[in-house]
C-alpha cells in the first residue's frame, strides 16, 4: 500500500464520519457529547486517529451551524417541559448529555413564566383534588419532587391551591 493509498482512506475515513453525523442531525439535535458518543460507537472508539476526525466533524459541524449546545438545551427543554418534567430534573439531564451548566440555565430560564402551569398541569393529571391531611400531601410533595419540581415551585402551587378553596 502507498502512502497515497493511506491518505486517501483517511480522507474517505473523515468524509464517513462527517456524513454519519449530518444525517443524525438530520432526525433530530443532538448535544456535542451525545454526537461524539455516537460517532466512535459507529466508528470504533480504539483508534487514536478517529478521535481527532471526529472531532474535527464536531467542529464543523458546529461551525456550519448544524451542531448546538444552545439549540439543543432549547430543545430538550420544551420537550422535556411538555412531558411534565421539572427544573431541577431537566438540568441535571442536560448535565448529562454534556450540556455546558451556563446553557443549559439559559435555557431554563427561558421558560420561567410556564413552570408554574407545568407543574400545576402535572399535578392536576395525577391528583386532581387537594390532599386532605399531612400525609397525602406529603404524598403530592414526593411525586413532584420526582418529576424534578422544586420545593419553592410546589409550595407555591399549594398556595394558589389552597387561595382556591
Amino acid at each position: 500500500m502507498n502512502d497515497s493509498s493511506l491518505f486517501s482512506s483517511d480522507v474517505d475515513l473523515s468524509r464517513k464520519i462527517y456524513n454519519a453525523a449530518l444525517a443524525l442531525l438530520g432526525r433530530r439535535e443532538y448535544s456535542q457529547k451525545e454526537l461524539h458518543t455516537k460517532l466512535t460507537t459507529k466508528f470504533g472508539s480504539h483508534d487514536q486517529f478517529l478521535s481527532a476526525d471526529v472531532e474535527a466533524a464536531l467542529q464543523r459541524l458546529e461551525s456550519e451551524g448544524y451542531l448546538s449546545d444552545t439549540r439543543y438545551a432549547e430543545a430538550w427543554v420544551r420537550s422535556r417541559m411538555n412531558r411534565g418534567f421539572g427544573r431541577e430534573r431537566l438540568r441535571m439531564e442536560l448535565a448529562e448529555k454534556g450540556v455546558d451548566e451556563a446553557i443549559a440555565e439559559e435555557a431554563l430560564d427561558g421558560k420561567v413564566e410556564e413552570w408554574p402551569e407545568v407543574i400545576e398541569t402535572v399535578w392536576r393529571k395525577k391528583f386532581k383534588q387537594n390532599p386532605q391531611g399531612y400525609a397525602e400531601k406529603a404524598k403530592h410533595m414526593k411525586f413532584l419532587r420526582y418529576r424534578g419540581f422544586g420545593f419553592s415551585e410546589i409550595e407555591a402551587l399549594f398556595e394558589r391551591l389552597n387561595r382556591e378553596i
